[in-house]
């Protein structure tokens, strides 16, 4: 192939492993191993062209070295050749070398030009790590002009179809399998054969391509911190689109993470909110009520928690997610007098105490409309008030609705036996005055505040979607309610823990995993647990539920979405200090379950979405590194105070951010999944009963059945402590206002 002649179609960082990470390991085992991002260098950027694939998917946007092997390698050689078809070959180069460019564009050709003439001096091809799509691919020197020196052959093909057409039964595919059983060439030492102490496999220094690297924001390492001399987050408050007349993403630190659970700092938690009576009937949703109602951090404390620079890492990643929303609704574009990106929809799940909403209001979009849930109704309160102070901003159209979301189901009827939407508690910016400064009142109103026909552009569940992994019945809820609410071509975007490396951390703890059958009784206390940040993390596991996260791969590949892959519990927490109340303490300690990213992509399949990806933060940040690639997530670094003074954050802070991932999706067609039988969940204050037997709304004789749904209801409004205060007569107004709301 020669050099290529047409326009490049995508830029691509080209990354490659420090010495010690490369080498270990057959091929398609160092496919499979875990990329540390401590260990990889920039080289250069290169470009691909039209030659590449386009299915599934173009290339990767970084290219990472993670290896060599020798050509002569019979498994390279039945790889390579044609006939077999095994791999799709297409192009890679950099700029020609020529005087008139850029010192810039110089080191940068320079740079890539070395890489591939090592290549061809060693006779070795480079092997570049599995993408999202899990294509893997070969880089080798361009076999037609010796002399090129500025492009590459680049060969990408399916790693399983691969595998097992090397592992096939002639004779040539049994000498590439015996070649793969061996370790991966070896790079020489530090020098080359002049001595040049300018190796490949080091990672770069002062000057050339490594230049493109100056001024970024690089993870934590065994050695010096970079110094970046920034000295306000106004530095960094350019524009961050090319189109000028979209106004500059620049998130203040105020919204750096929702998970901060900060409250209100002029609030108290009044006696409602600290009742321990059981609101929601799953009982992960009443934990993590009680909990979060409970939680009373400040932002006053948050900068004394250990973990401040990773809460600031999560919401950068948030933020990241939000700003480069761009969905593609066609109701979206019917509403009256809209031409264009209209404002977006938007259904924030697991809003908290309403940390993202600064992030949603700052989106080049901007919204026409907020709606916020959560299962806790403390914060919720929180988030209402927050809601009041950028009112403006939210163009006066905000709703909040207490809800469990893989129970309850707003905007929508729960099953078809159902005649009426389920009624939430809510409450609504439009429903009180400007001027209201008293707490929040939370009022039933069915759907949550939610049309039955109004949709929604963009679902966003932060932090949360492993709530919902309980039960498979739970999770199908979930995605299927999701799905009605969501426009074609909406997103639905989550943050959770990333099961892949979760199980990996497991596989290292050394625990016998066969757990005999025959073996003495398990000790009912002992937990496996996984650590990260020195501590500061902990994921604890039964050892039942351990056995049951290897069982279930095998039953995964028979049914992705069988029964055994859901309830696989463990309890996370985080440990920010030693003083809970000051804000400082376990900043998260509830159940969750294991969330895989296979499972909620046939979950999500099942309901009409696309994966679009599924990184994890690590990944997601290498992909955004470059700032002249993206300038606003750069700059966001900086104004969302993710860097600590060294222009970094601690090891132990960014091995936690490892265990998080990020994830999209994209509705594409309508649900086709039929939901698990409910008629044994049918709530006691369902009041479709009461509707089919009355039309009379003021009839004061119902049933008893239904005067104590009505006088529940009472009660759970007003307040456990002040109904006891209140006189019959009261009680009693209170009880017939809510008995006639439950007849009309």
């Amino acid at each position: 192939m020669p050099y290529p002649v047409e326009s490049p179609a995508i830029k691509h960082d080209f990354l490659v492993l420090s010495e010690d990470e490369l080498g270990d390991g057959s091929l398609f085992s160092s496919l499979e191993r875990p990329i540390d991002p401590q260990k990889l260098s920039k080289r250069a950027t290169v470009y691909s062209y039209p030659d590449g694939p386009k299915f599934p998917g173009p290339m990767c946007r970084s290219l990472t070295v993670i290896g060599f092997l020798e050509t002569s390698n019979p498994m390279v050689e039945k790889l390579l050749h044609p006939s077999r078809g095994a791999m799709q070959q297409c192009t890679i180069a950099v700029k020609r070398f020529q005087p008139s460019l850029p010192d810039r564009d110089k080191a940068n050709s320079t740079n890539f030009a070395k890489f591939v003439t090592k290549l061809r001096r060693t006779d070795v091809v480079a092997v570049l790590s599995k993408d999202k799509y899990g294509r893997f691919g070969l880089l080798r020197p361009m076999q037609d002009d010796e002399d090129e020196k500025f492009a590459a052959e680049c060969f990408v093909g399916d790693t399983e179809n691969a595998k097992g057409m090397v592992q096939g039964n002639d004779k040539a595919s049994a000498d590439a399998a015996a070649a793969d059983e061996t370790e991966m060439w070896q790079p020489p030492g530090s020098t080359d054969d002049n001595n040049n102490n300018d190796n490949l496999w080091q990672p770069p220094g002062g000057g050339g391509a490594a230049d493109d690297s100056a001024g970024l924001w690089m993870p934590p390492s065994a050695g010096d911190q970079p110094d970046f001399g920034a000295t306000s987050a106004s530095d960094f408050t350019t524009n961050n689109n090319a189109d000028k007349e979209q106004p500059a993403w620049n998130p203040s630190n105020n919204d750096a993470d929702d998970d901060a659970n900060t409250t209100h700092p002029d609030k108290k938690r009044s006696a409602e909110d600290m009742e321990s009576s059981i609101f929601h009937k799953d009982t992960g949703a009443a934990t993590a009520d009680k909990f979060y109602s409970g939680l009373t951090r400040t932002l006053d404390t948050r900068s004394e928690s250990r973990l401040y620079h990773m809460r600031s890492f999560n919401g950068w990643v948030k933020a990241t997610q939000i700003q480069e929303l761009n969905p593609q609704t066609q109701g979206g574009r019917k509403r009256k007098g809209v031409s264009g990106n209209p404002p977006m929809r938007v259904l924030d799940l697991a809003c908290g105490k309403g940390g993202d909403l600064g992030k949603w209001t700052i989106h080049s979009r901007k919204m026409s409309r907020y709606v916020g849930l959560d299962v806790a109704r403390g914060s919720l309160k929180d988030a209402a008030i927050r809601a009041r102070g950028i009112r403006n901003k939210l163009d006066n159209n905000a709703t909040f609705t207490v809800a469990d979301l893989g129970a309850d189901v707003p905007g929508r009827l729960k099953s078809h036996k159902r005649k009426h939407m389920q009624p939430l508690l809510s409450w609504s910016l439009q429903d009180e005055s400007p001027h209201e400064t008293g707490t929040p009142e939370f009022k039933p109103v069915r759907g949550g505040g939610v049309s039955l026909t109004e949709k929604f552009d963009v679902v966003s569940i932060q932090f949360a979607i492993h709530y919902m992994m309980s039960t498979r019945k739970r999770a199908r809820r979930f995605f299927r309610t999701v799905s009605e609410l969501l426009e074609i071509g909406g997103n639905l975007i989550a943050t959770t823990i990333d099961a892949r490396i979760v199980i990996e951390r497991l596989m290292g703890l050394g625990e016998d995993l066969r757990f005999d059958s025959d073996s003495e009784e398990e000790d009912p206390d002992r937990e496996i647990v996984v650590t990260a940040g020195g501590g500061a993390c902990r994921i604890r596991f039964k050892p039942d539920i351990v056995k049951r996260i290897f069982q279930s791969m095998a039953a995964k590949k028979e049914d992705p979405l069988h029964e055994d892959i859901f309830g696989l519990e463990y309890t996370f927490t985080l440990k920010e200090g030693s003083d809970h109340a000051s804000g400082v303490g376990e900043a998260v300690d509830l159940p969750e379950w294991l969330t895989p990213i296979p499972v909620l992509k046939s979950l999500a399949e099942e309901a009409g979405l696309e994966m679009e990806y599924g990184l994890n933060f690590h990944e997601f940040y290498l992909g955004r590194m470059d700032p002249q690639e993206n300038p606003a997530a750069h700059r966001a670094l900086y104004n969302m105070k993710v860097l600590n003074k060294e222009g970094s954050i601690s090891s132990e802070e960014w091995e936690i951010s490892r265990l998080y991932c990020a994830i999209k999706f994209r509705k594409v067609r309508e649900a086709h999944s039929v939901l698990e039988d409910d008629s044994d969940e049918e709530e006691e204050d369902d009041d479709d009963a009461a509707e089919e037997e009355s039309e009379d709304a003021t009839d004061t004789k119902a049933s008893q059945q239904f005067y104590i749904k009505a006088m529940m209801k009472a009660k759970m409004i007003v307040g456990k402590d002040q109904w006891d205060s209140l006189s019959g007569d009261d009680k009693k107004k209170l009880v017939n206002t809510q008995l006639k709301k439950l007849m009309a």
